[in-house]
């Protein structure tokens, strides 16, 4: 990202209509993400844990069954409710008219290649399945922070807590220029202690932050097996939370969040 705000916000907006999350305003996103950061909590008004548990044992076994298979199904749930919500409840009722435009434009893009080319979609759900997937294995291990819903009244942490339950996920540390696939976004004790930082700053602020202690770090194959291992145990017991083991982090009873895609659904 540029260090110009305005040139970030473009980017943002940009980005949305990439990644599908333009049905809601990009403030609103950012307004969002920001109070991530300065409430230090995690967002979640759908609270998928318990509406998981609530449901009947068939659907919910079919739920955890396509869990299983790496389908990320409670994803797309997300994504549905946080788009009919608007117009079941009042108090949203000023994102109707961008969500039913959004969702007709992007209808008709899709029919449109579908007419071009029936296998265009094919492709397009594989690629839509693999971005969901990576962003959630990526942002699966970053927090233990409290979940609440977005307006919910929050209790006051400081930045001590904050780095205690913040982790980050790089995909190297010997060579850390493979983490700039992701923007440096894995160095999240950084982008937490200073969220305005540019992200080529971000693994400089690292080592300040942490000159010889790797105790926050969770790297690509314990990430990857992470995910795999609790991929149904995170919808049924939560987050979890985890140890340091000789200087490391092990991720025994860290289940890791469910689904964080915060940056392109609103919590509404």
């Amino acid at each position: 990202m540029a260090r110009s705000a305005a040139f970030n916000a473009f980017l943002g907006r940009a980005t949305t209509l990439i990644s599908g999350g333009c049905y809601v305003p990009y403030t609103l996103l950012r307004r969002q993400h920001l109070n991530h950061h300065g409430n230090r909590v995690g967002y979640d008004g759908f609270s998928i844990t318990r509406w998981v548990g609530s449901l009947p044992p068939p659907m919910r076994a079919v739920i955890i069954a396509l869990e299983w298979c790496y389908f990320p199904v409670l994803s797309y749930i997300a994504r549905a409710r946080s788009l009919a919500v608007p117009f079941l409840e009042e108090r949203h009722r000023r994102l109707r008219k961008r969500i039913a435009l959004v969702f007709l434009l992007r209808a008709g893009f899709y029919l449109g290649l579908l007419y071009i080319s029936p296998w265009s979609w094919v492709w397009l759900f594989t690629s839509h399945l693999a971005m969901l997937t990576i962003l959630r294995i990526y942002d699966c291990f970053h927090h233990t922070f409290d979940i609440t819903s977005l307006g919910a009244s929050v209790r006051r942490f400081d930045g001590d807590h904050e780095q205690r339950n913040t982790y980050s996920s790089l995909i190297s540390s010997k060579h850390a220029w493979l983490n700039a696939i992701f923007l440096n976004y894995g160095y999240h004790n950084a982008h937490h202690a200073y969220p305005r930082a540019h992200w080529t700053e971000l693994s400089k602020i690292d080592l300040d932050l942490y000159p010889t202690s790797r105790a926050h770090c969770l790297h690509f194959g314990d990430l990857l097996h992470g995910y795999h291992r609790y991929r149904t145990t995170r919808i049924v017991k939560g987050l979890g939370r985890p140890k340091v083991v000789d200087g490391r982090l092990a991720l025994d009873g860290y289940f890791g969040i469910i689904m964080n895609i915060s940056f392109i659904v609103y919590d509404v």
